[in-house]
């Protein structure tokens, strides 16, 4: 039996075939090479044979059309191999760059390896000095869990629990000591540059009243019980507004407060901005020489403000949530008004 052509047999090859630049390159050295033979030839042959000029001519001519078919066939397959041979260097320069993106890859992929299993043996390392009986041992602690949490990469937040359950132990027997303030400037650090809060509730109860509480970020639930602040608007704006807090029994010199259900209960505010009002009557808040101007206000009852001599500017009153103006009857048993302008010059 005879065989078959292996270009006739699979279309693949025939294709492949077609596109090898060596192929090409071959038909363009043999097409170059008969041309030069053949106008050789064909030259001595008319030459030879002429016996007048318009036989000359006429051969003359007949070179010309033969050249202009051999050149056109020598710069077709040339093209042709010039574009594989240009495709070849393309598709090799890709394959070139796609090994190199995945070694970088790689690479890419054994540093974040090797740095997470750094991170955790540096967690691990924290928690169990920041557990020691000893100050030297917790305070190294303490700057490796830092070192974690602010890393802001997947520990980050396990650090930061950490850091909480120790503050939370360390309040419980001193809120005036150089450990507290320690872990709190941590905490407060890694919130400001990461925004990463620890996933934990802590509960402060002040031993008495004078108490100061200081500002502790980076916990997403805190409750303070009795004791006092005294805070900036900016710092109260920055720290409560924007966290779950609550208070009980709290006092507060100055500050920007939104009072909602729940966050304040028995607690005294003075000198401060309210910016929102809204309380049960068993909250029981009492408010001295508040500023209530531009307050929005939820009345679920004709129930005045406990307190004295709140006020609010007559240009901006408190009104509803909605921006609806109050009943006067109210605003005038709960404030004085006063006149910006009277003030300025003064």
């Amino acid at each position: 039996m005879q065989e078959k052509s292996p270009l006739t047999d699979d279309p693949k090859k025939k294709i492949s075939f077609w596109l090898d630049e060596n192929f090409w390159l071959k038909v363009s050295m043999v097409s170059a090479a008969s041309l030069l033979a053949l106008f050789i030839v064909v030259c001595a042959s008319a030459y030879l044979s002429a016996n007048t000029n318009r036989e000359l001519t006429r051969s003359i001519d007949s070179i010309y059309k033969i050249g202009i078919l051999g050149i056109a066939t020598v710069t077709f397959s040339t093209v042709i191999w010039r574009g594989l041979v240009s495709t070849r260097q393309v598709e090799s320069q890709v394959k070139a760059t796609n090994h190199q993106a995945h070694q970088i890859e790689l690479v890419r992929k054994q540093n974040e390896r090797g740095q997470r299993n750094e991170l955790a043996s540096l967690l691990q390392k924290g928690a169990e000095l920041l557990s020691s009986e000893q100050t030297t041992d917790r305070s190294a602690g303490l700057a490796t869990l830092h070192a974690v949490a602010a890393s802001n990469q997947e520990f980050s937040k396990q650090a930061m629990n950490i850091l909480a359950e120790q503050l939370e132990k360390v309040a419980k027997e001193d809120y005036n000591s150089r450990e507290y303030k320690n872990i709190t400037e941590a905490m407060q650090d890694v919130y400001d540059k990461c925004s990463i809060t620890a996933d934990y509730s802590i509960a402060f109860e002040a031993p008495n009243d004078e108490t100061k509480w200081s500002i502790v970020k980076g916990i997403s639930r805190i409750k303070y019980t009795n004791g006092y602040f005294r805070l900036t608007r900016e710092e109260s704006e920055a720290v409560f507004l924007g966290t779950n807090v609550r208070f009980v029994g709290v006092r507060f010199e100055s500050g920007t407060h939104a009072v909602t259900y729940l966050k304040y209960k028995n607690c005294r505010i003075r000198g401060a901005k309210i910016i929102f009002y809204t309380q049960a009557p068993v909250e029981r808040n009492i408010f001295e020489m508040c500023d209530f101007s531009g307050c929005k206000v939820t009345i679920r009852s004709s129930k005045n403000i406990t307190g004295r001599d709140n006020y609010y500017y007559e240009d901006t009153p408190p009104t509803t949530r909605d921006g609806k103006p109050l009943r006067d009857e109210w605003l005038e048993a709960n404030f004085s008004k006063r006149q910006r302008w009277k003030e300025e010059q003064h």
